[in-house]
């Protein structure tokens, strides 16, 4: 089975927003909700996959209706977003949508 597209950026992009709209930290998040802060960070990263077990439990905590969820990650996927793995002096950073080179 071949991965869907642009998929698990879209999950972390929008688990982050929902995280953040709730008002909880990621700490917050893990505490509530009974998963482990790394889990939470892994989610957040873009990193892992989750459970539908996991993933109720997550939008239960915040209060954030499934149906809507998947709304939006639909709306981000259409997006293109891309997350970049941290490296040496760099920080993770999130892309939507394709973006120029400079002009050299």
């Amino acid at each position: 089975m071949e991965p869907i597209i642009f998929l698990r950026p879209a999950i972390a992009i929008a688990l982050a927003e929902a995280r953040k709209a709730a008002g909880l930290t990621k700490p917050q998040l893990a505490d509530f909700s009974g998963l482990s802060r790394s889990y939470i960070a892994a989610l957040e990263a873009g990193e892992t996959s989750f459970s539908c077990e996991s993933l109720y439990a997550l939008l239960g905590v915040m209060n954030v209706d499934i149906v809507a969820f998947f709304q939006r990650v639909e709306d981000l996927r259409a997006q293109k977003p891309t997350i970049s793995k941290p490296g040496r002096g760099r920080r993770r950073t999130i892309t939507i949508g394709t973006t120029l080179s400079p002009s050299k």
